[in-house]
């Protein structure tokens, strides 16, 4: 019996992914554990303080959220009398466009550069 409730407690768990996560991004919240656990509610706390009701679980034991601003999150959901919570950390999103405008003429001067030393490597000798 205390095996069993050993591996119960040890085995069982409540987690996110990803960690942490952007405004706007999807996160996959599992209560994972040795069978998937279907059919669970599992609620979020957010930034504020304030509670609210995301869902149940799908067969996977899995439940969607995208959060719409940053801050810390908590998730909860009670599995047979005992309470687990898992923390999500949501940052705010960040600008892309900088590494596009940096990246791309790098790349493609880097390619030219490589391109170009190949071809002046392999050119046949001059005749004399």
């Amino acid at each position: 019996m205390a095996l069993h409730l050993l591996t119960t407690c040890l085995l069982q768990h409540l987690g996110a992914s990803p960690y942490p996560a952007e405004v706007g991004e999807r996160v996959a919240v599992e209560i994972r554990g040795v069978e998937p656990l279907a059919g669970r509610r599992i609620d979020v706390v957010l930034p504020d303080g304030s509670a609210q009701g995301l869902g149940t679980t799908d067969g996977g034991g899995a439940l969607a959220f995208v959060p719409d601003r940053a801050g810390a999150y908590r998730f909860v959901a009670e599995v047979d009398g005992r309470r687990f919570i898992a923390p999500l950390q949501v940052l705010p999103a960040r600008l892309r466009w900088p590494y596009v405008v940096t990246c791309v003429p790098l790349g493609v001067a880097l390619g030219y550069a490589i391109l170009r030393r190949r071809r002046d490597h392999v050119r046949p000798p001059a005749r004399t």
